[in-house]
């Protein structure tokens, strides 16, 4: 939902952190290399205004204290990949103009979050994540334009019964509508994509 529309991007950025990000301005990233033989993704990366920063949101239902790392491997994978879309010589003789990272764990596991920093220390690298608990239940915007509330309300849905009945609880409340009825991503064709995803 989130790498397809970046009007639910902005809206998550949001709802996670209260700053307001122009859409037009959001440009996606996505891993497509391989980890260790294994194809392994990014949930949400992008970059906003051409450079300012590079956001990599990861969902979570299990507390791993690892993310931090990972996050920060994706990132380096990223930053490759920004470097050479904007054509960026890392071997001439003037400084790279790169975008910061920014590093967010959306959580909504069974076991209760203790604390809201995973923090990574490698020596002289350090890098450190914000957890979000996105339970429906402790969100503090619930409204219906909350493209987050939708996700979690959605993700709460989907643990009690199956996908398409998740879709049309999750619409019938008012959540997604849009979303859930636009082209291909109608209720059949989504639980498709969500069982061989």
């Amino acid at each position: 939902m989130m790498t397809r529309d970046k009007k639910y991007t902005a809206q998550a950025y949001k709802a996670l952190t209260g700053n307001e990000v122009d859409a037009d301005k959001i440009e996606y990233y996505s891993l497509k290399d391989r980890f260790e033989g294994a194809p392994r993704y990014n949930d949400l990366a992008f970059v906003v205004d051409g450079w300012h920063m590079m956001i990599l949101i990861e969902h979570q239902s299990t507390i791993n204290p690892n993310m931090c790392f990972r996050m920060l491997e994706y990132f380096v994978y990223l930053l490759d990949q920004y470097i050479r879309k904007n054509k960026l010589n890392k071997f001439g003789v003037k400084e790279m103009r790169l975008p910061k990272a920014e590093f967010y764990i959306v959580y909504n596991g069974d076991e209760p979050l203790k604390e809201n920093f995973l923090k990574l220390n490698l020596g002289s690298i350090t890098a450190s994540a914000e957890v979000l608990d996105i339970h429906f239940e402790n969100l503090k915007d619930k409204s219906k334009d909350n493209a987050l509330a939708g996700y979690a309300r959605f993700i709460d849905f989907s643990k009690s019964m199956g996908v398409i009945d998740a879709i049309k609880a999750t619409r019938e409340e008012g959540y997604l509508p849009q979303f859930f009825q636009e082209g291909t991503w109608g209720p059949r064709i989504f639980a498709r994509k969500c069982i061989h995803h």
